[in-house]
């Protein structure tokens, strides 16, 4: 039974057992307050998770993932594994941002706000028992996330800009088990309400700071940014020490991109982007992601939609994204908004 949405910890129904009929009070008391500390080390990892996967203004849909390995002469478990690959399969991401651009008069920098609303969920089957023959249980997390924060870009050269941003998260986290089985319901008295069938509330702040620089040629553009992500949160409106637990975490992301424009299509202008991220972790989304750094490779095709008057939507884009060295290896085809 696990209360993380990457199920990295679990407990057997020994574990069960030995609380609820073989132990001494004391020993008892020692199991219940270790458990405490995996559930609360698996809480903090998934909001603080929650917070990255929506730390951008963009809308992102995975709609497929598979494994490189079966498709490229190589044989490397970083980038791609029939178990993440199956994780890939049974999460569901999706943000929804919007900025509002200020009016800068006077001001000497471009000021702006920014909203996100967002969804990280996972559904899955659960086994409690080696016996093939007693149907799995049935398991679904959600972490429902909203954001409002702003901030200002200050143009510094012709090339280089500065952004800094101050922002809050407001996150709900759900937890759904349905037993599959009148031996696995057997427990319901023990985990209902602990490690199972409950929701809670989170408050995160969220400071960050980036650079960017612009080099172009003939239209062409080459793209570094680095960004700067640090969270400090909390639960709350909570009865168990469990679910009590503080978040703190951040990342470092650096990018290289290349834009090549590749002229309109139906009247819209459209580009290729070629772009390589190392993300540098620290904190509960470490523990989460099962890694201090991970690297993406972006393969995108953007075509600029401003043309037809959309007021919510500047562009949509078509790519390939490959995630090297974290839980979430492997490759997926993604669809994008304002990207």
């Amino acid at each position: 039974m696990y209360c993380s949405i990457f199920s990295r910890h679990g407990f057997s129904k020994l574990t069960f057992a030995a609380l609820a009929w073989g132990l001494s009070a004391a020993a008892i008391a020692q199991v219940t307050e270790n458990i405490d500390a995996t559930i609360q080390s698996d809480l903090a990892g998934d909001l603080a998770l929650a917070s990255l996967v929506h730390d951008k203004d963009t809308l992102s849909l995975g709609f497929k993932s598979f494994d490189p390995n079966r498709y490229l002469p190589i044989d490397d478990d970083n980038i791609g594994s029939a178990e993440s690959i199956q994780l890939q399969s049974e999460l569901t991401t999706i943000t929804l941002p919007y900025t509002w651009e200020l009016s800068n008069e006077g001001l000497g920098f471009t000021p702006y706000l920014n909203g996100r609303l967002g969804l990280l969920e996972r559904r899955n089957n659960v086994a409690l028992f080696d016996d093939t023959n007693i149907p799995k249980d049935r398991r679904r997390i959600s972490i429902y996330s909203g954001y409002f924060g702003g901030g200002g870009i200050w143009q510094v050269s012709d090339s280089w800009s500065i952004d800094a941003s101050l922002g809050a998260f407001y996150q709900r986290y759900e937890n759904v088990y349905r037993y599959g089985s009148d031996a696995s319901e057997a427990f319901k008295p023990i985990i209902d309400g602990y490690i199972a069938n409950f929701d809670l509330n989170v408050w995160q702040l969220n400071p960050a700071i980036s650079a960017q620089y612009d080099f172009t040629w003939n239209d062409n553009l080459l793209q570094y940014r680095s960004r700067l992500s640090y969270n400090r949160g909390r639960s709350f409106d909570t009865d168990l020490d469990a679910h009590d637990f503080t978040i703190n975490s951040a990342s470092w992301r650096n990018s290289l991109f290349y834009f090549h424009p590749f002229g309109d299509v139906l009247g819209l202008p459209s580009t290729g982007i070629v772009g390589l991220s190392r993300i540098d972790l620290k904190g509960d989304v470490s523990r989460s992601l099962d890694t201090g750094a991970f690297y993406e490779l972006h393969l995108d095709y953007r075509v600029d939609i401003k043309p037809y008057g959309f007021d919510l939507f500047d562009n949509l884009t078509f790519g390939l994204l490959i995630n090297y060295g974290s839980s979430l290896k492997g490759a997926s085809l993604t669809f994008s908004f304002n990207d």
